[in-house]
Order: structure tokens, then C-alpha cells, then sequence
């Protein structure tokens, strides 16, 4: 591999860290019950994380009507040097 100039990309490892801020607890509007009657009742939303060698860490939300089944909105972030999140990609499915 020296000969022929060939070498591993070494990334650095992600190391997780505890806070000392106080973790804020949200009301359970759902309570577990994800049965509606009509569209636009109930909307619900995840995030995900993907490490990617060009950007680093991406971040894609999205957002789903429980009635109809159906995704609405994808959102990809990536994240910027100081840590704000530049809104690369949005869009609606």
C-alpha cells in the first residue's frame, strides 16, 4: 500500500456525552392510541441519523397522517460547522 500511495480513511469516532441540563418531559397526547376517524386528525413524525463520508452526519425527518398511511413530508439536514442544521433538501411526497 505505501508503494502504491493507497491509505485508509480514518474517521473520528463519535463519543457520547452526558448533560447536565435537565431533560424536559412532554405531555403524551397519543397515549398509545394511533386509531383516528377522519384525515388530518393525528399526525405523528420520526428522525433519523445517516453518516455519510461527504457531509458527515445527516439527519431526515419525516412526517406521516396516521389515517391515510401516508408520508407528507421529508426533510434532510445536514449539518453545518456551527451546528445549525442547513436545510439541504425538502420535500413533499
Amino acid at each position: 500500500m505505501k508503494k502504491a500511495g493507497i491509505r485508509s480513511i480514518i474517521s473520528k469516532k463519535y463519543r457520547p456525552y452526558s448533560s447536565n441540563q435537565r431533560v424536559k418531559e412532554r405531555e403524551n397526547l397519543l397515549e398509545q392510541d394511533f386509531s383516528t376517524n377522519s384525515i388530518n386528525e393525528k399526525w405523528v413524525s420520526d428522525i433519523t441519523y445517516i453518516h455519510t463520508v461527504k457531509d458527515g452526519w445527516c439527519y431526515l425527518a419525516s412526517v406521516l397522517d396516521l389515517h391515510s398511511k401516508k408520508g407528507y413530508w421529508l426533510f434532510l439536514f445536514a449539518d453545518d460547522d456551527n451546528g445549525s442544521g442547513d436545510s439541504s433538501f425538502s420535500k413533499r411526497v
